[in-house]
């Protein structure tokens, strides 16, 4: 072979030399290219699945801006029903067995009076309740809202641990969603004050379960690559880790998750309002690939929004370019 090629001319020499060294650079610059293309494939994509993190939580601030507007001019409906809400505390009034002080608009005693919260629910459609301050509770005076089984929720608490209460407490308004019996209900609760002091409070909620419901069912449409998804974990203190949303796990607490060697990654999560991590998961085969979460938290309502996918998804164009630049190399 040594031999054939010493008899060739000086040309053909040449340009079997020069494509000799032409394939050793291409060679040399596919293994370049695909590493240097992979990490800017990488970047690109870790930058989209940003930008798309940043589009759901828009989404969902549009969302609860729009509710919540149509929560506050229902408030204002109910509130322009009243004058002047003044408190007797010389006299009780027994609430469903609960003694609570007398509230009285107007000369119109309000206790166990549901005509206001009656009516406003009939015409209106949202429910409604008056509320005492007793000590440090907020007693229902009169309600529209009942239990599943029918009966009236009057002469009941709210939860003093419930982010409504500690708004209320503090001289604020509370707006947000609320949980009722298994439907959710975007809310305004205000203080009723008489003199710089809090003497109740006024609350309406309207039902938007069946718009709540198709904003989860739109989020659940989200792909991300092939096999990449949007997760919504719970963050409140007794239920965090909860799955609010999950293609197959929802309801299911994912917090103590591991990964293929122990690693907590919902813990890392948890660690942090926003960021990301890689961890190794089984794809849909049970083969064990690198997956990465990009996390951010809707502090409105107390969500960890997650979206995630296997990395192996992202650099199939990675594999393209690098065996096109090794055909070159080999052929040309």
């Amino acid at each position: 072979m040594l031999k054939k090629f010493r008899n060739l001319n000086l040309t053909i020499k040449t340009t079997i030399i020069l494509g000799i060294i032409l394939s050793a650079i291409l060679l040399g610059f596919n293994f370049f290219s695909a590493s240097y293309t992979e990490k800017i494939i990488a970047q690109k994509v870790n930058n989209q699945i940003e930008k798309r993190l940043g589009g759901v939580v828009q989404l969902l601030k549009s969302y609860d801006s729009l509710l919540e507007k149509s929560a506050d001019n229902l408030f204002k409906e109910f509130n322009s029903q009243f004058h002047n809400i003044e408190i007797n505390e010389n006299k009780k009034i027994l609430v469903n067995n609960v003694s609570t002080t007398m509230l009285i608009d107007n000369g119109i005693i309000l206790n166990n009076n549901n005509k206001y919260v009656e009516e406003y629910t009939g015409t209106i459609g949202a429910t409604a309740t008056i509320f005492v301050k007793e000590g440090n509770n907020f007693i229902s005076v009169a309600t529209s809202i009942k239990r599943p089984n029918g009966t009236s929720v009057a002469g009941t608490a709210l939860n003093r641990n419930s982010q409504e209460y500690k708004a209320l407490i503090n001289y604020k308004s509370y707006f947000g969603s609320s949980d009722l019996f298994g439907s959710e209900y975007m809310s305004v609760y205000k203080p009723i004050i008489s003199n710089n002091k809090i003497i109740g409070a006024l609350y309406i909620g309207y039902n938007y379960s069946d718009s709540y419901k198709e904003l989860l069912n739109d989020l659940g449409r989200i792909k991300i690559g092939k096999s990449g998804f949007i997760y919504i974990l719970d963050t409140r203190p007794d239920v965090k880790g909860q799955a609010v949303l999950h293609p197959r796990l929802k309801d299911q607490n994912m917090y103590d998750f591991k990964d293929q060697n122990g690693f907590l990654f919902v813990h890392k999560m948890f660690e942090s309002v926003s960021g990301n991590i890689t961890y190794l998961w089984k794809d849909g085969n049970l083969d064990i690939y690198p997956k990465t979460a990009f996390f951010t938290n809707y502090e409105k309502r107390n969500w960890k929004i997650v979206l995630s996918s296997f990395d192996k998804d992202f650099l199939e164009e990675t594999k393209e370019l690098s065996q096109i630049l090794m055909f070159l190399s080999l052929f040309l």
